[in-house]
C-alpha cells in the first residue's frame, strides 16, 4: 500500500505498519547479499523469492508451498536451501524467515516509492496485494 493510503491502524499488522515506514537506515541494513536476490529481475532469483514468500504465506509447509507453486515438495527445499546459500540466513528457521521477509518488504517498499515502475515491481506488487 502506498504510503498516500489511509488505512485504520487497528486494522493493520504492526510489523506492517514499521516496514512501511521505514527509512533509508533501515533499507542500509538489508545486507548486500539479500539485496541483490530482492532486487534481482533474473528468473531464477525471481523463482526464489517467490518460493520464499509463498513458503511464509503457507506456515512454513513445504508442502503446502509445493502444491501452491505447481512444484516438487524437494524443489522448494532446493530453493529454499538456495536462499540459505546466497543470503546467510535459514529459511526454515522462523526467525531467519521472518528477517528474510522483513527484508523482502524494505526492498519491495523502496523499489515502489524510489524507482519508477519496472519488471522488478513484481515482488513490490506481491507483497502489497497480501
Amino acid at each position: 500500500m502506498p504510503r498516500s493510503d489511509v488505512t485504520a491502524l487497528l486494522e493493520m499488522r504492526v510489523a506492517e505498519y514499521v516496514l512501511q515506514r521505514a527509512d533509508a537506515t533501515a533499507l542500509r541494513m538489508v545486507p548486500a547479499s539479500a539485496r541483490r536476490l530482492f532486487d534481482s529481475a533474473a528468473e531464477s532469483d525471481r523463482a526464489l523469492v517467490e518460493t520464499l514468500l509463498a513458503y511464509a504465506d503457507a506456515d512454513m509447509a513445504a508442502r503446502v508451498t509445493a502444491e501452491r507453486l505447481s512444484v516438487h515438495p524437494n524443489t522448494v527445499s532446493y530453493r529454499l536451501a538456495k536462499v540459505r546459500h546466497l543470503v546467510g540466513r535459514d529459511p526454515t528457521r522462523f526467525s531467519d524467515l521472518s528477517e528474510l521477509v522483513a527484508w523482502a518488504r524494505l526492498c519491495a517498499n523502496s523499489q515502489s516509492a524510489f524507482e519508477p515502475a519496472t519488471d522488478r515491481q513484481g515482488l513490490a506488487s506481491a507483497l502489497h496485494s497480501k
